[in-house]
């Protein structure tokens, strides 16, 4: 299947902390509660030029595969949705990844021009869903996300990260060891929560993207997870997807318009305050390229 256009905008997030990333460079975004922003029209899709994504990828579900029943979904006033830990990830741009001139088999946290575009915190919900939680925090603090793509980006809608493989130097993923197999992935329960708002942080089954032989293995750890950007909510994603945190700071519209928009990379340093402890820092680095 053949992308929208040939345009190529390489987004990316690497580790290095800027100077200025002891302060939150986002303002808290607003959820946007006006259904007429509902995603329902066809996003322009993002591939990825360093790997080949199955056709499925490009495909939308139809609305009746995915309709949600309003009478039958549980309130979520009865959801404990309490915030037990923070990941922030700091943001800049890195415009030379695509450069002709750059080194083969280079790390892709390696970029000597990345500029800072600012942090965005994610709260977790440890009580909620404390395995999927575990896990996530495992992988930050191992820095298993240094170096990895944040492979898609639909506008409107959503950018996922985290995806598996063997090439590190070409962003992909691989677990950590000591991940506790994931149980709630086959508990109703933990699909309760919505995709509501933008900022939604979520644990990517629907729409995971690992290949099907990493999936086969019996010792598979997702790892792949989503962060709804808005303006408005994302229906479909719901009960295919774990919500499990949200973002505290940050505003996503902007920042994904501005990726949209612009050749762009963006730089992440991720690091953890346990239960509002004091802040320890841990060097993990996501990387993003996003293509029309």
């Amino acid at each position: 299947m053949r992308a929208a256009s040939s345009t190529v905008y390489p987004v990316y997030l690497s580790l290095h902390r800027h100077p200025n990333s002891h302060q939150a460079s986002f303002r808290p975004s607003r959820a946007n509660h006006d259904n007429t922003h509902k995603c329902t029209k066809p996003p322009k899709v993002l591939r990825r030029s360093l790997f080949s994504l199955p056709a499925s990828f490009l495909l939308l579900h139809t609305s009746s595969s995915l309709a949600v029943d309003d009478a039958n979904m549980p309130s979520t006033s009865t959801i404990d949705t309490t915030i037990t830990d923070r990941i922030f990830m700091d943001f800049s741009v890195c415009p030379s990844y695509f450069r002709s001139d750059r080194p083969l088999g280079a790390e892709l946290s390696s970029c000597p021009d990345s500029e800072p575009l600012g942090r965005v915190v994610f709260g977790l919900y440890g009580r909620l869903l404390p395995v999927t939680t575990a896990n996530f925090k495992a992988t930050c603090t191992a820095a298993a996300y240094r170096g990895t793509l944040v492979h898609k980006l639909l506008q409107g809608q959503f950018f996922a990260a985290g995806r598996q493989g063997p090439r590190h130097d070409k962003g992909e993923v691989q677990p950590p060891s000591g991940l506790v197999r994931n149980s709630e992935t086959v508990n109703p329960k933990a699909f309760e929560l919505r995709h509501a708002r933008p900022g939604t942080l979520s644990l990517c089954l629907g729409q995971n993207d690992d290949d099907d032989d990493i999936k086969l293995n019996p010792n598979y750890h997702n790892l792949e997870f989503l962060v709804t950007t808005g303006p408005g909510p994302c229906p479909e994603l719901d009960g295919q997807n774990i919500v499990f945190g949200t973002v505290l700071e940050g505003e996503l519209l902007s920042f994904s318009e501005h990726c949209f928009h612009n050749t762009l990379y963006f730089e992440s340093s991720v690091f953890q305050e346990l239960y509002c402890s004091s802040l320890q820092y841990f060097p993990n680095t996501l990387q993003v390229q996003e293509i029309h």
